[in-house]
């Protein structure tokens, strides 16, 4: 069926970028209410089967995205077993096919293979594969994306190295760039303006940490996890702390002296001017946690002195800090 689609794998922007394509082509050609897409939190079985039967008395053409379908091998996220049963029952046994005006696209991530509708689906429908790119195809894939920023091979390099390899965040971190060299009037993005305006992977996992630090301790903890489970070096990890702590002392520093002041939190911080006015707003709850806020830091102090004298085994540094945040 030339109007039947699998949209797969695991490089979700580049899928969502190529879906979000056709469906602007579609909805200039055919309007607004001509596209229809469905996930696991707003499924209505009744409205998808409806929309199998064609165009509607205002729309000759539709498109219906369907998400997690085929279903995957992995437990999150997913239809519940009698929706996905009975519509895989309609959609395989309708004698003549989808109605020519109807687009069905299906998008599963990591589909199970052995499942009936995945073997259906390939055989009668057209299967397009969105793979993750290695360190060169992600490199090609910025140079592209980026070209009108003028970045040398090192420094597209030097920016995976930074980001990582989620290319949602490196698109976030080039329309940065792409800010910066328009309002700054740069000519080349070099080392030292990546230095000053993109985030890295642990500063920007930083920010999150201290946004659930003093509101949610376990969510922070959470981050931690997330950290050591993909690999972070502790030292790293260590810095952010000891970054976002200062942070907080050289605020409550400042507002014993009477200045609370985002301009001054700034200077006296070396800190972005975003990152102090977001301290600024958090005040109350710093000065309500200021004995723990020392405490930590006094800790961490210690407990890094420790581990770079290998008084202290690496594995000690996460489950120390997990305890410090959950005190």
């Amino acid at each position: 069926m030339q109007n039947l689609y699998l949209f797969t794998w695991e490089n979700r922007y580049e899928l969502w970028q190529e879906l979000q394509r056709r469906r602007t082509a579609f909805v200039e050609k055919n309007g607004a209410e001509s596209v229809a897409i469905y996930h696991s939190e707003n499924w209505n079985l009744w409205e998808i089967k409806q929309s199998f039967q064609g165009g509607g008395l205002f729309i000759s053409k539709k498109m219906l995205i369907l998400e997690w379908l085929p279903l995957e091998t992995e437990a999150t996220g997913k239809l519940k077993a009698d929706q996905y049963e009975k519509l895989v029952d309609d959609l395989m046994g309708m004698k003549n096919g989808l109605p020519e005006e109807v687009y069905l696209i299906c998008v599963s991530y990591k589909p199970d293979k052995r499942g009936r509708f995945y073997k259906w689906i390939v055989k009668e429908g057209q299967v397009k594969e969105f793979w993750l790119h290695d360190k060169r195809g992600l490199t090609t894939f910025l140079k592209q994306a980026a070209g009108d920023l003028k970045m040398s091979d090192d420094v597209v390099s030097y920016l995976i190295e930074k980001v990582g390899t989620d290319q949602y965040r490196l698109m976030s971190e080039v329309e940065k760039l792409r800010y910066f060299k328009e309002s700054e009037k740069v000519d080349q993005i070099s080392f030292s303006v990546l230095d000053e305006v993109v985030f890295g992977q642990t500063e920007a996992n930083g920010f999150t940490f201290f946004d659930f630090l003093l509101d949610d301790p376990l969510k922070a903890v959470q981050v931690l996890e997330k950290l050591q489970r993909e690999g972070n070096d502790w030292n790293q990890v260590s810095g952010m702390l000891f970054w976002g702590l200062r942070n907080y002392l050289v605020a409550l520093d400042l507002e014993h002296q009477g200045i609370r002041d985002a301009k001054v939190l700034a200077s006296e911080g070396k800190m972005a001017p975003f990152a102090a006015s977001k301290l600024i707003g958090q005040m109350e709850k710093i000065i309500a946690r200021e004995v723990y806020l020392k405490g930590f830091f006094k800790k961490l102090v210690e407990m890094d002195y420790d581990l770079k004298q290998v008084i202290l085994p690496v594995e000690f540094f996460w489950l120390g800090v997990k305890k410090m945040v959950l005190q």
